[in-house]
């Protein structure tokens, strides 16, 4: 899922990209801001994908703005311009953005500004290998749905049921894995994009695709927050 981040103060505009988001498959929306301190706190720590910047005065000096992000470790999102000037083209393009929306947007436009997103920037799939002697078993990250650990081997439990084994610890493939896969147990780590449901009462997670529950500790709870304020924000702007 592709995370992008509106800094705007015009919630016609604001609404009109959602709406127009909501039905292109892979994006969500981060809570959008006209503020540049509250925009450079979710760039720092949500790492956004995509970021959609209104370039006539809601931040002070945009440009900069931007520049200031390559100071830090973090992967540059890629940034799309907002204006009703025309001139200011050349300089956002200068400066490494990706796309330029005139203003008043249009729906079409901003379609078609993610869809050649989405064209540049599809990623292979994102491999795991388990290595066992000279065999070499390569799985989809995308189709795990959560892997347990069994003492010093690892199940990889699969979207189609299939359960892989291999012959390393859990703590060998939490290092190996991407960034949606959290570890909410000494036992399990889970694919986050597949949690369908977080019962803090019961401390128990669910998952899509399978009818068990899969319970996490207090000593992950950071990780479940993150899951639980990841997952909610998602929704949340998914509904307005």
């Amino acid at each position: 899922m592709k995370r992008y981040l509106i800094i705007d103060s015009d919630w016609n505009t604001i609404s009109k990209i959602q709406k127009t988001l909501q039905h292109l498959e892979g994006f969500c929306s981060l809570k959008p801001t006209p503020c540049r301190h509250e925009a450079m706190e979710q760039i720092l720590t949500e790492q956004p994908d995509v970021v959609l910047l209104n370039m006539d005065g809601v931040i002070d000096q945009p440009l900069r703005f931007v520049l200031e992000l390559y100071l830090y470790d973090i992967t540059i999102p890629h940034f799309i311009g907002i204006s009703s000037n025309k001139d200011q083209v050349y300089q956002a393009m200068k400066h490494g953005f990706y796309d330029y929306l005139l203003t008043p947007i249009s729906r079409t436009e901003i379609r078609k500004s993610f869809l050649r997103y989405q064209k540049i920037y599809r990623k292979a799939p994102e491999l795991v290998c388990l290595k066992s002697y000279k065999d070499y078993h390569y799985l989809d990250t995308s189709e795990i749905l959560f892997l347990k650990a069994d003492n010093n081997t690892t199940d990889f439990h699969m979207l189609d049921g299939k359960i892989i084994t291999a012959f390393k610890t859990l703590k060998t493939y939490e290092d190996q894995l991407p960034d949606h896969f959290k570890r909410i147990h000494k036992s399990y780590i889970i694919n986050i994009s597949k949690v369908t449901r977080i019962d803090f009462g019961k401390a128990q997670c669910k998952l899509a695709n399978i009818e068990r529950s899969i319970p996490f500790s207090k000593k992950f709870k950071d990780n479940i927050d993150d899951i639980h304020r990841s997952l909610y924000n998602a929704s949340y702007h998914r509904s307005n």
